[in-house]
């Protein structure tokens, strides 16, 4: 009996042991977040992060410079041929008439306040320009072969042709508008357009709403193209893993949520939202194989040879952030890279890894020459289905990018 009594000081002073060990745990882990924040301030406070970001900034504005060009006439595109004449056009050819039999107006009740859908449009917007602008703000992305001007490019580019094919799809079939502003005996309605509306008019919410533009729904179209591009470089622009799952499925859901205000709202058909959410993934996966394509390549080496400013072009040479990378990033990248020229060509490891060895010879050291590295990659015949020559230069393309130039 003594002895099961002396047992409990000794369960007592373990278990304190034990709770005064998980307490000094929690103060260690509180003071390591502590430091990792004010380390992270430090860093972001220093002259020398405000010196890389200015440099960075200048980088992306020098190839915002050499794209206006080409992004001048899509931006002008999308500002006028798709909010204003393309709509108009829409509007003019509408009949008013019952709405159509809809399996979505059967399930969902109509609430005619859109707010919802034009704030979950918001968020898709505003999250994916924060995401376009994080190359500028971290050195990250550049190093990553990730620009702003790149992705935004992207991003235009497939809203264009977007929106062309869905210009032509509401023109050739107009259907009764669902919308309450677009019904028999709306107060809003518009019957007769003068040309000059047809050119320059603008619709706006609750005061002069538009009718006829349904088929396929632009707002769904943008939310979903807008998610698609972000996801598939997300890994390029944001180097923590748990922000990068966050930020994915923030996106995933305003994809998700936005049909039911839609249909809800009845500014669209069911139709419009199902035909949406499946033509801009297919028209992504279009636009990026299209950017492996030669001709995609050789048009590009055209514009930058007769169309950008040769001081620009040099200024992009001297300043490129990619070949300053890390070599552990390069050569985990070039790993992915080398796992497809296997695949692809059937080569076999040594002279893949050789392939490596010669990228990162060119990419990280200055003591060898580009001609020396040509000569070599030129005996590994596996590359010859590879190489495309353009003039004087001959490029190794990979998915759309060029790894070594050789003149």
């Amino acid at each position: 009996m003594a002895r099961d009594v002396d047992v409990l000081p000794t369960l007592t002073s373990n278990a304190d042991s034990s709770r005064s060990e998980n307490q000094g745990e929690e103060l260690t882990a509180v003071r390591e977040h502590d430091n990792g924040l004010n380390k992270g301030l430090e860093i972001l406070l220093s002259n020398e992060y405000f010196e890389r970001l200015l440099k960075r900034a200048v980088y992306e504005i020098a190839l915002f410079v050499a794209s206006l060009p080409h992004l001048v006439p899509k931006c002008f595109l999308l500002r006028w041929g798709a909010m204003i004449f393309f709509r108009n056009l829409a509007y003019v050819r509408h009949e008013q008439g019952p709405r159509l039999r809809d399996l979505g107006f059967d399930l969902i009740p109509e609430n005619t306040d859109d707010t919802l859908s034009e704030i979950f449009l918001f968020v898709n917007t505003y999250l994916t320009l924060a995401l376009v602008f994080m190359p500028i703000v971290t050195s990250y992305a550049h190093n990553h072969g990730m620009f702003t001007v790149n992705i935004f490019n992207k991003i235009i580019n497939l809203l264009c042709v977007g929106h062309i094919l869905r210009f032509f799809t509401f023109i050739s079939t107009s259907l009764p508008g669902p919308a309450p502003h677009c019904q028999e005996g709306a107060p809003l309605y518009r019957d007769k357009f003068t040309l000059h509306e047809i050119l320059t008019r603008r619709s706006r919410v609750n005061i002069d709403p538009n009718c006829g533009d349904l088929i396929f729904s632009g707002h769904m179209f943008q939310n979903t193209t807008l998610c698609i591009i972000m996801i598939a470089n997300l890994h390029l622009l944001v180097p923590h893993k748990m922000l990068r799952r966050l930020i994915a499925y923030m996106l995933v859901v305003t994809v998700i949520v936005q049909p039911y205000f839609i249909i809800a709202a009845r500014n669209h058909y069911s139709v419009d939202v199902v035909v949406s959410t499946y033509v801009a993934p297919m028209l992504w996966w279009a636009m990026e194989g299209f950017y492996t394509t030669s001709f995609y390549f050789r048009c590009a080496t055209w514009w930058a040879t007769f169309c950008v400013p040769k001081y620009i072009q040099d200024y992009l040479k001297r300043h490129d952030p990619t070949p300053q990378c890390d070599k552990h990033l390069l050569s985990e990248s070039l790993s992915k890279e080398l796992d497809y020229l296997v695949d692809t060509y059937g080569i076999e490891n040594d002279a893949a890894q050789k392939f490596k060895d010669l990228l990162l010879a060119e990419k990280r050291s200055s003591s060898m020459k580009v001609k020396e590295i040509c000569d070599d990659l030129a005996q590994l015949s596996f590359l010859k289905a590879a190489f495309i020559d353009t003039g004087n230069n001959r490029y190794f393309l990979h998915k759309g990018r060029s790894f070594v130039t050789c003149a």
